[in-house]
């Protein structure tokens, strides 16, 4: 398997899991070590998904699926509790709410909303409108990783304010 441990952002996945996702169909050999290399998902050789066989210890996950739940004989894993931690996250939004009444039936709302009030930078998922949301897997956190001032464009302080008339 060589090289493969070198990389600790490898995440492997059980034959079982891997055929209820439909990443292999009936015709398959499954992997004589039971895990592939879900990291191969788009690797493709003549056409046809191509998945690297490997084994627990060449990677750093395991996908949590009920195959690895009888792998291992636990639906929880055994990665311990708090083995890996994220960036910190710190993200608070506010809103501010005033209606004024013209007459008995026509009513005037002002709404002030801002989100990320502390401007903290939060690399991924952002609060820009019309914005679309990074990928959900590391591999994919973009090009410089997490933590990167560029991966956090769409987590800056944004405001928005509106008028709305009741009657």
């Amino acid at each position: 398997m060589g090289n493969l441990s070198a990389d600790v952002r490898r995440v492997g996945i059980t034959n079982i899991d891997a055929r209820l996702m439909g990443l292999l169909d009936a015709r398959t050999a499954l992997s004589p070590t039971g895990f592939y290399l879900l990291n191969d998902l788009n690797r493709r050789v003549g056409g046809v998904r191509v998945l690297t066989p490997v084994t627990v210890n060449d990677v750093r996950f395991i996908y949590n699926g009920p195959g690895a739940a009888l792998a291992f004989n636990t639906p929880f894993g055994t990665a311990a509790r708090n083995s890996v931690r994220g960036i910190r996250l710190n993200q608070m939004n506010m809103g501010a709410f005033k209606t004024t009444n013209i007459t008995e039936r026509i009513r005037v709302v002002f709404t002030a909303e801002a989100y990320n009030v502390l401007n903290h930078p939060t690399s991924g998922f952002g609060v820009a409108a019309g914005a679309s949301l990074p990928e959900l897997l590391t591999e994919n956190a973009g090009p410089n990783g997490y933590g990167d001032p560029f991966e956090s464009a769409l987590s800056s302080r944004r405001v928005q304010f509106g008028l709305r008339i009741i009657f």
